[in-house]
């Protein structure tokens, strides 16, 4: 089963330069992972499971700008055990591939508060196109911490950012990037793709230290709780490869 939606990319979407946010397109996903889920029969309302995102990775072709109208695709590729994954396209008014992006869950039972394997009538119910990728591996890497930093800080988490279930929403970890890094590197303009681990969640009113670490190709941002040091999320953003100079 595929869901498809068309969105508009309004104001709040957007950031100074009328692009697209990072963070925007992962609130996108969520809404039409939602009307999946709903469709399948895990309405939010009645449902006794969640799904938790354990990690993210999404190829930016091309930013859709404000006033745009995109269409956003997502399906299942594989359910077993207790883990998912998850695929989503972004296509502009042409039907052009700007976005595509590869998620990693699990399945959480709320009232039992432990991890619950997938019942097979859900996972007939979603209806999973394993034959349909746009990405290598439908598993995403383990990111690994890296050894030394140029940069850190804490950072707040602002109460807007927290989610229904209470804490730091899977989207706005890149708020987080994006404002700890804000004045020393850009991360909405010159990446081709974003990698994310989620290990442990944020809750209101955490302390949370953010790191930066710089290769030729990569930045990395780590986020963890400033009194404990527990790791919370690894993000990963690939600067764009430059073109060689042509004459």
């Amino acid at each position: 089963m595929v869901v498809s939606n068309t969105f508009f990319v309004g104001h709040r979407y957007t950031d100074k330069t009328y692009y697209i946010k990072n963070s925007s397109i992962l609130t996108m996903f969520e809404d039409i992972a939602g009307m999946h889920s709903n469709a399948a029969g895990e309405d939010y309302h009645t449902s006794p499971s969640r799904w938790l995102l354990t990690s993210y990775k999404l190829k930016i072709h091309e930013k859709p700008k404000y006033g745009d109208e995109i269409n956003i695709s997502t399906w299942s590729v594989d359910i077993r055990n207790i883990t998912a994954t998850r695929e989503f396209e972004v296509r502009n008014s042409v039907g052009k591939l700007i976005i595509c992006g590869l998620s990693n869950w699990a399945h959480y039972n709320i009232e039992d508060k432990k991890f619950d394997r997938v019942p097979e009538t859900l996972i007939d119910a979603y209806e999973s196109e394993p034959q349909k990728s746009n990405f290598a591996d439908d598993k995403i890497k383990k990111l690994a911490e890296p050894t030394d930093y140029i940069y850190e800080k804490e950072c707040e988490i602002y109460p807007h950012w927290i989610d229904v279930n209470n804490h730091l929403n899977n989207a706005h970890y890149l708020d987080l990037a994006s404002e700890f890094l804000s004045g020393r590197v850009n991360t909405e303009e010159n990446v081709e793709e974003i990698e994310i681990m989620y290990k442990h969640e944020i809750l209101p009113g955490d302390k949370i230290k953010c790191m930066l670490s710089e290769t030729e190709e990569t930045y990395t941002v780590v986020c963890k709780n400033a009194v404990s040091s527990q790791l919370h999320a690894i993000i990963i953003f690939h600067k764009k490869a430059k073109k060689p100079f042509t004459n």
